[in-house]
């Protein structure tokens, strides 16, 4: 019957250490909780800034690497430059008419 109560003894108090380890463990679980989620959150976004930065870079290699695409952008920068020569040519020839037409009405 002795060695009945010391098992129960130690039963209980095995069941109390085991409950307050437990509460422990728990209440500094629950304190460091918020933290651990900002990390996924922090993780989460660098992963997500990567992929975007990844995706940039892949697309400026490519764009740099055509030939086609710098052939294209070359003739469209002539034909702006073309266009604005035409433009200022034309604003200078509309000037000097109108300033004939001044000079031909006094």
């Amino acid at each position: 019957m002795a060695w009945e109560q010391t098992l129960y003894t130690v039963l209980n108090i095995l069941i109390w250490v085991l409950g307050i380890n437990l509460s422990l463990a728990l209440f500094i679980f629950i304190l460091y909780l918020p933290s651990i989620m900002q990390k996924k959150i922090n993780l989460k976004e660098s992963v997500d800034i990567k992929e975007e930065n990844i995706q940039v870079v892949e697309e400026a290699i490519f764009f740099k690497s055509n030939s086609k695409f710098q052939e294209i952008i070359d003739k469209q920068i002539k034909d702006i430059r073309e266009m604005s020569a035409k433009k200022k040519s034309l604003l200078a020839s509309i000037e000097d008419l109108e300033k004939e037409k001044t000079r031909k009405t006094k």
